[in-house]
């Protein structure tokens, strides 16, 4: 019984390295509206399912990587995509209820 269970999934966020995951092979990822939509569909899609409780976005795209750093980089700085982006997209997808609930983690 399908709900008995909590489901949970996660959208990848932005990585030049990882460029294997969207249909834009060969780009990396970003958190933008299409990727973010393209992630739940295809997620939705593998796990058999009509909707996700609760769909994390994992490391949220943002100006600066602050990963393994204990001080700013100005030379770090790049384009970014607004966190109010990925958080609209995230309202639709749940008022379309495609999701349940949306978080962070990796933080």
């Amino acid at each position: 019984d399908r709900s008995s269970i909590v489901l949970s999934s996660k959208v990848a966020g932005y990585s030049d390295n990882i460029d294997w995951i969207r249909k834009n092979s060969g780009q990396g990822t970003r958190l933008t509206r299409a990727q973010i939509r393209e992630s739940v569909e295809a997620s939705l899609k593998r796990l058999g399912t009509d909707y996700i409780d609760i769909m994390q976005i994992g490391w949220p795209d943002r100006f600066s990587q602050l990963h393994f750093h204990t001080f700013f980089d100005e030379t770090m700085v790049r384009d970014y995509i607004s966190f109010q982006e990925q958080v609209d997209v995230m309202k639709e997808l749940a008022a379309e209820g495609k999701i349940r609930q949306f978080g962070l983690c990796n933080e």
